[in-house]
């Protein structure tokens, strides 16, 4: 795992949850991710350059998604991942994404939705309206 995310992860509470994905899966996933951000219209998007975490956490719960559905959470420019349930990603987001700097991409280990941070602090869910 990259050393800024080892940096970042390495304190939390819900570290026993988390999974490293190898560098070659993380580039995989990283590059399906890219794909569809580069070839479809997001389906919700949210702007939260003055949202609170409180906030940002709310909306990410009313997105169409499992709570408990695992997912990839992918730094593509450090070409580094962790595997963990979509609520433990919701619960700690701001302490894994650092706006204007990083790009995050979530997405299902099963599935075909994606869920874009990127660095301009916009938010961007390619996949269903609703579940």
């Amino acid at each position: 795992m990259n050393r800024i995310i080892r940096g970042r992860v390495a304190s939390l509470a819900v570290l026993d949850r988390l999974i490293e994905l190898s560098d070659e899966i993380a580039r995989a996933e990283s590059a399906v991710c890219l794909a569809t951000s580069r070839t479809a219209q997001p389906t919700k998007q949210y702007l939260i350059y003055d949202a609170l975490p409180a906030d940002v956490r709310a909306w990410l719960h009313q997105l169409p998604i499992d709570m408990q559905t695992s997912v990839s959470v992918l730094w593509p420019a450090m070409h580094s991942g962790l595997s963990m349930t979509f609520q433990a990603f919701v619960d700690i987001y701001d302490d894994l994404w650092y706006p204007g700097s990083d790009d995050v991409w979530v997405r299902p280990l099963a599935g075909a939705w994606l869920l874009e941070l990127d660095h301009e602090e916009i938010v961007r869910f390619f996949g269903p309206a609703s579940s």
